[in-house]
């Protein structure tokens, strides 16, 4: 499996068809988990690329496909048990990954389809761990909104107003109510990306794949001094061009998942609270209880 080849656009392509093949000609459990290693070191060079995410979860979904099929191949020992002692007899497996590949396998071809899609559209990775919480709960309860929109826990909008004191504006604020306390919020109709911003704004944008238009709207009014200080609820992908330009000056890696949407379901992505703004030792003094705060010299 030649990594190299998924630089350009064809031999991405022709990995991706090759990988697609031989997931289909496996009939054991051992070739199975040969070919999952081999996929790992292409996903692994793909994000070394800083490729796509469409591109990092094409060959995230063919791992789980790999993977989906293992669990199908697996002795059904019920629901959450893993087989008799300390690996199956098949292939040396660890129980607990016995248990994780059965969950991903009874997974329904069309919600699996789902799931991949509904990252996509979100601009969040498909992942084991996102897929076995889709066979725990549901498609629909996983992705607790059929939009890219995610309303801030109440305990975030209490810190953010605590650093900043006041928000002036809120340029992507949740549809009905307002659930942040800004003196100026709009709404998708308001379309915030065509207005100025001004004062100290908290933003936790859409989700999708606009991210990187909201992020970089914010960057350029602080640096052009219209935005003094700023607070931006993101999901930390770490990776991702839009993140490594945002130029912040703390940030907070908030730990565990946040419950987004006034629901009980964790988020399948972790998230990070940013600032811009003079006022670095006010942020890490609130911010610290929720996470890991790094702070960027200036």
């Amino acid at each position: 499996m030649n990594t190299l080849a998924v630089k350009d656009e064809t031999g991405f392509l022709k990995v991706v068809s090759g990988i697609d093949a031989a997931i289909q000609r496996a009939n054991s459990i051992h070739e199975l988990k040969d070919l999952e290693s081999r996929i790992r070191g292409v996903e692994a060079f793909v994000r070394a690329e800083k490729m796509h995410l469409e591109q990092i979860n094409r060959i995230g979904e063919l791992r789980l496909r790999c993977r989906r099929r293992i669990g199908g191949m697996l002795p059904d020992d019920g629901p959450g048990r893993p087989p008799a002692g300390k690996s199956n007899n098949v292939v040396e497996l660890h129980p607990q990954e016995c248990v994780r590949l059965r969950e991903e396998s009874r997974v329904s071809e069309d919600d699996f389809r789902g799931y991949v899609q509904t990252c996509n559209d979100e601009g969040m990775e498909v992942t084991a761990a996102g897929l076995r919480s889709v066979a725990k709960r549901g498609l629909e309860v996983h992705f607790s909104s059929a939009s890219s929109e995610w309303n801030t826990p109440k305990h975030i909008v209490n810190a953010v107003v605590e650093v900043l004191g006041e928000i002036d504006l809120d340029p992507c604020c949740n549809s009905g109510k307002a659930n942040v306390p800004a003196k100026v919020c709009w709404r998708e109709k308001d379309d915030g990306l065509s207005s100025p911003w001004r004062g100290r704004v908290y933003m936790n944008p859409p989700y999708g794949t606009v991210i990187a238009d909201w992020c970089s709207m914010l960057v350029d009014a602080v640096q052009e001094g219209d935005v003094p200080e700023a607070v931006a609820l993101l999901p930390s992908r770490t990776d991702t061009e839009w993140f490594q330009e945002l130029e912040a000056a703390s940030y907070c890696f908030i730990r565990g998942r946040l419950k987004f949407n006034d629901g009980d379901v964790p988020a399948p992505f972790p998230s990070v609270a940013v600032y811009w703004g003079k006022r670095t030792a006010q942020f890490a003094a609130v911010f610290s209880g929720l996470g890991q705060i790094m702070e960027v010299s200036q």
